[in-house]
């Protein structure tokens, strides 16, 4: 329902849940990514006219993203993912709620956007957070809900599909027909959410919902942790 209106949450909340949960960090990812993918790619395709220039996504995120997932797989004994989740999730929560931290930051994203696309990407790889980077990113360089729910989705398909990738390519561990029957039910749920909800939350209340939903659930998340 989350990724459904603000474009993430799958991976952003699903990633701790799971991991507290007992789920090592690959397992947590080949059963939350299918439903992620699937979700992403029927919002992107609704809305193909809002897309922005992606080219940074290509050449700096998405290399990124499997230098961290290759990372923190190999070296997964030694780091503890957790800490760094509860840590990113409260540090986005932060910034998104204090306004002078977001107006800073827009003109931080303009002149250095290609290290931002680049940290985006290494988050993104080592811990699953990336798409809380890539929020407080598009909904401060927009302000219209459709283009950032269209960016944002698009961003997440080809974070999701790379992750995907890789970890078929490198992983031990395989899909199981728990995430096959998982995603099925997350198409269900946004299809139920797209007609019912989504066309009555206005952009205030859709900015409003990323910043309370990332930062309530990033102070918990760190007091689980801790």
């Amino acid at each position: 329902m989350v990724q459904s209106v603000i474009g993430v949450g799958i991976l952003l909340f699903g990633t701790p849940t799971l991991l507290l949960m007992g789920y090592n960090y690959q397992e947590t990812l080949l059963m939350i990514l299918p439903s992620s993918i699937l979700i992403s790619f029927l919002q992107a395709i609704n809305s193909p006219k809002f897309l922005y220039d992606t080219k940074y996504i290509y050449i700096y995120t998405l290399p990124m993203v499997v230098f961290g997932l290759l990372f923190v797989t190999l070296s997964y004994d030694y780091i503890n993912v957790k800490y760094i989740i509860g840590i990113m999730l409260i540090l986005i929560g932060l910034i998104r709620s204090v306004p002078k931290i977001k107006q800073y930051l827009k003109a931080l994203f303009i002149k250095h956007i290609v290290l931002y696309h680049i940290l985006m990407g290494g988050v993104h790889g080592i811990s699953n957070m990336g798409g809380g980077m890539l929020v407080v990113f598009m909904s401060t360089i927009h302000n219209n809900r459709e283009i950032i729910l269209t960016n944002i989705a698009y961003t997440y398909l080809l974070f999701g599909a790379v992750q995907m990738i890789t970890l078929v390519l490198f992983s031990q561990e395989s899909i199981n027909l728990d995430a096959i029957l998982l995603a099925i039910a997350s198409m269900v749920v946004y299809m139920i959410v797209k007609i019912v909800i989504i066309k009555k939350v206005t952009d205030l209340k859709f900015n409003s919902l990323i910043t309370l939903l990332i930062f309530v659930y990033g102070a918990l998340s760190l007091i689980n942790l801790g």
